[in-house]
């Protein structure tokens, strides 16, 4: 896994399928990092919704999602040239 980025709630690594090698980036998202004040579990729950639901040439989709007792994990194409805004 190499990293990809960083963000407020986690990260994002470069992980490899080994049936077909191809990439995809995976972003983690820490569960103790949500608080209910901000929201953050709503927020999460709408990212994942709009990223399994776009049609757009631009913008990653949602392939895969699951989760462990500590995290959350969202798998998603990998898009090289780094983030939309930049």
């Amino acid at each position: 896994m190499a990293p990809l980025g960083k963000g407020a709630f986690g990260s994002v690594v470069l992980v490899r399928k080994k049936s077909n090698s191809t990439y995809y980036a995976m972003k983690i998202l820490k569960k103790k990092n949500f608080t209910e004040e901000e929201r953050s579990i709503e927020k999460a729950l709408i990212e994942k919704y709009l990223l399994l639901n776009n049609n757009h040439p631009f913008l990653a989709s949602l392939k895969y999602s699951f989760q462990e007792e500590t995290s959350i994990y969202y798998v998603m194409d990998y898009i090289e040239g780094g983030m939309l805004f930049s």
